[in-house]
């Protein structure tokens, strides 16, 4: 679910592909405000666009204008030739945090 300044939206992913909209105070219920979407989840919304994840395992982004026009199933998609793994193995460890190095990084000694 995402909010913005005037609706709010939800995903219908498990029933027939499709985002919903409805404005804040529950009146002008749309469940097919974006259709023929490929099981879309993890809604967000900024100023002028909707973002939704693609819910294929391809890692992929779909995009919409607010008003429903433009959408793009999947406008950002990750590269195929990565392997997923390689993702979390090169993370580099979190640096350490104790009160040794509290002052090298604040300054204090």
């Amino acid at each position: 679910m995402a909010v913005d300044f005037a609706h709010v939206y939800w995903s219908n992913s498990e029933v027939n592909g499709s985002i919903g909209r409805a404005d804040l105070n529950g009146q002008n219920v749309n469940q097919a405000f974006l259709t023929r979407l490929s099981n879309p989840r993890g809604l967000a919304v900024d100023s002028a666009h909707l973002f939704w994840a693609v819910g294929d395992l391809t890692g992929a982004i779909g995009r919409a204008g607010i008003d429903g026009q433009n959408a793009n199933p999947a406008p950002s998609s990750p590269a195929r030739s990565r392997p997923r793994e390689s993702l979390s193995t090169r993370a580099e460890p979190a640096p350490a945090w104790g009160p040794e190095l509290a002052h090298r990084r604040l300054g204090t000694g």
